[in-house]
């Protein structure tokens, strides 16, 4: 039975996760906070998972199931929220799942703080398939939107993930994900969501949990398609220098993390773009005495110093 409180749409994009989808899903089926739309986007899935969107769909009246040709995850992204008819939305990927009491906490914590966004803690699987938080922490906390944003680069307390996040559709509007970037898209939307917000409220509780899926894209060898995180952080890079520059020193430094994130990656899976490595190697070489006077640990000011000297050294030693 549906209660007063307003509704929640959760968008799913679905995509080669027969192993995994059920439990997914039931984990918002079953949510305490039960006035939800559930959008299940069949992204095109070469095994059952359309199959078994179609059979929750039969079971419960809050389940829409859209099947589409594969376009990847931003494109079913967007149309879920070309579809979306709450006055909250969530996100959840479709081989994670989630605590049943996940929607019904942030919503009280978005309301209770006058904000429009709500952020929880998250949990991630380990080799042992044990869930380990993400980030230790016990304080909740109201952040204003240069304190969100920080945060969300430096990802002390929470990352750019969309999963863990709830938003108000006002907030979100016409904002849609860009369909070029199929490497940390997540990134650019969020930033921009909370680059509209006033403030945002965060609980550490961790009420979402990442798998470790062995086919999930985010554990793929380094291939064209991650060169698109470059797009996204110098986007949001470009924008904060305009429009939040009290934090620009902030997102610089996380910029050239990110660089040197990529380059290890590059040196441990052997891929050969040598124009990308170079655009790479130019931004550590190029931000290097700023990079060393940062909050940076001493480890990644060695790595960047290493890199400005020789990346067939840093490729050695790695």
């Amino acid at each position: 039975m549906m209660d007063n409180k307003p509704l929640i749409s959760i968008i799913v994009p679905v995509y080669n996760v027969e192993n995994y989808i059920r439990r997914s899903v039931d984990s918002l089926i079953n949510q305490t906070y039960n006035n939800l739309e559930i959008i299940l986007i069949d992204d095109g899935s070469p095994d059952n998972s359309g199959v078994i969107c179609d059979e929750y769909k039969q079971r419960d009246s809050r389940v829409k199931v859209i099947h589409k040709e594969n376009g990847g995850v931003s494109s079913a992204r967007n149309v879920g929220l070309d579809e979306v008819m709450g006055d909250y939305v969530g996100f959840l990927d479709s081989d994670d799942y989630i605590d049943l009491f996940m929607y019904e906490e942030l919503y009280n914590n978005l309301v209770d703080n006058g904000t429009d966004i709500s952020i929880c803690g998250l949990a991630q699987e380990n080799i042992n398939g044990e869930f380990i938080p993400h980030f230790v922490g016990e304080q909740f906390e109201v952040f204003d939107r240069a304190q969100t944003i920080a945060q969300m680069l430096k990802q002390v307390k929470y990352t750019c993930s969309l999963c863990d996040k709830l938003f108000s559709v006002k907030l979100i509007g016409d904002t849609r994900f860009d369909e070029t970037i199929s490497h940390n898209e997540d990134l650019l939307f969020v930033y921009q969501l909370m680059r509209n917000s006033k403030k945002a409220v965060y609980t550490p509780k961790p009420m979402y949990y990442y798998c470790n899926n062995e086919q999930s894209a985010s554990r793929v060898s380094f291939s064209d398609k991650n060169t698109t995180m470059l797009k996204a952080q110098t986007l949001v890079l470009e924008d904060i220098k305009e429009n939040v520059p009290e934090i620009y020193d902030v997102a610089l430094t996380e910029y050239v993390k990110t660089a040197i994130f990529n380059l290890t990656a590059i040196a441990k899976s052997g891929y050969s773009n040598k124009e990308y490595t170079k655009k790479l190697r130019k931004i550590v070489k190029n931000n290097l005495r700023f990079f060393l006077k940062s909050y940076v640990a001493k480890g990644y000011k060695a790595y960047a110093i290493i890199i400005s000297i020789s990346f067939n050294l840093y490729k050695r030693l790695v």
